[in-house]
């Protein structure tokens, strides 16, 4: 096996972020050129993906819309910006944009379970990167306080929807609904 070296000199790329081996149950991203890692999830941030991704993948099952998938994934959304959304929706029509590796281009609704090593990074930095990136719907669930952060594109710039009660409804894809205690639920 031959090492991979980190180049110094420049940011990294997409194209050196998928030459780095990245097998040693850590979450890797590439922010800006930066590498970030992040420790692996605790359980509850595990039961709440599983909770996305069931709900996700049933609604798709009943519309004609696209795929839900879930991490690890990996994301290429510009040249020096590879993410890891816990879940994420693509269109039909974006099926194209899958390879082997990774989705390339903006997914329609990405969604992160914000956990405390990720909090800040994922309600600041992350949100920030996917509206530039054209992904029109961003769920920040939060599972310390319970409740859904939805980020929304809009025609004159970003919306944000904070979800402390009841249900929470895509725009993008109005037949996902769900409820917080479904999301919540261990």
């Amino acid at each position: 096996m031959v090492a991979q070296t980190i180049p110094e000199d420049r940011p990294l790329t997409a194209d050196d972020f998928m030459r780095l081996p990245m097998d040693d149950g850590h979450l890797y991203e590439l922010l800006q050129g930066e590498l970030i890692l992040s420790p692996s999830p605790e359980m509850n941030h595990q039961f709440i993906v599983g909770n996305l991704y069931f709900k996700i993948r049933s609604v798709l099952q009943s519309v004609e819309f696209g795929k839900v998938i879930i991490a690890p994934a990996a994301v290429v959304l510009s040249e020096h910006d590879v993410v890891e959304p816990d879940v994420f929706i693509i269109r039909n029509a974006q099926q194209t944009q899958l390879t082997r590796l990774s989705f390339r281009g903006a997914p329609v609704i990405a969604l992160e379970v914000l956990s405390p090593s990720n909090r800040s990074h994922d309600l600041q930095r992350k949100a920030l990167l996917y509206a530039k990136a054209g992904v029109e719907e961003y769920w920040m669930v939060d599972s310390e306080k319970h409740r859904v952060l939805v980020q929304r594109l809009t025609a004159t710039g970003v919306d944000t929807e904070i979800i402390t009660a009841g249900a929470v409804t895509s725009k993008v894809l109005p037949a996902l609904t769900m409820d917080l205690s479904e999301i919540f639920a261990e």
